[in-house]
């Protein structure tokens, strides 16, 4: 039988992606800082790698916004204090007002379509007994991507990837500076409460309250 050419390619991960998650990992945990200078020379020995897939990671990066260039000194990580994270949230209440109303829309006519979002809520308050910022960053991360992932809109679902490390950068910032872990859970059980029972009308309303108040 003839075999087409076009048809789907078994991927696995590359060594580079899994350099740039950990650098991802790295900038949201605080281990690398604001500024911090990056070289594929220094990255391919603490990752015990060569310098192809270092370089290839920084490069992806660097296209992503999470690096600069330091001039003839490599890249540097952004710094997400600055006019970077209000860029990041600004793109990020777009994309999930779009994915919020499609959710709402097929959660008040099945609430079974929540539980995804139900079983994320119930790590995240496990997780809030003790709190990590980066586990719980993460944990955040999946809560917010599941209301995308109701959106069945593959083209939104796309942007937000590609907005994901930032997202992770600035959740892991937030978690560190909102100790009050059971708080913050709850924060994110009123919005999964809002998708099943509220007003279509208040979607910008509900967002902004969430963002200012937590994640």
């Amino acid at each position: 039988m003839e075999t087409k050419l076009l048809s789907p390619i078994q991927r696995q991960r590359t060594v580079a992606d899994q350099v740039a998650e950990r650098l991802v990992l790295a900038i949201a945990s605080g281990e690398q800082q604001a500024g911090s200078r990056l070289t594929e020379g220094s990255i391919a020995g603490a990752m015990n790698v060569s310098r192809v897939p270092a370089r290839e990671a920084l490069l992806s990066l660097a296209a992503k916004g999470l690096l600069e260039s330091a001039g003839a000194r490599g890249l540097k990580v952004v710094d997400f204090a600055s006019q970077q994270a209000v860029n990041v949230r600004e793109v990020r209440i777009a994309l999930e007002a779009v994915a919020m109303r499609r959710a709402m829309d097929l959660a008040q006519k099945d609430a079974s379509v929540l539980a995804p979002l139900d079983a994320v809520l119930g790590e995240m308050a496990g997780l809030a007994a003790e709190p990590n910022a980066l586990a719980l960053a993460q944990c955040d991360l999946r809560f917010h991507g599941q209301i995308l992932a109701l959106s069945s809109n593959d083209i939104l679902k796309r942007c937000w990837e590609d907005l994901t490390p930032h997202l992770l950068v600035l959740f892991c910032k937030d978690w560190h500076n909102h100790p009050n872990g059971v708080g913050e859970v709850q924060l994110h059980t009123n919005l999964r409460n809002f998708i099943a029972r509220g007003d279509p009308r208040l979607i910008e309303a509900a967002l902004a309250e969430h963002f200012t108040l937590g994640n």
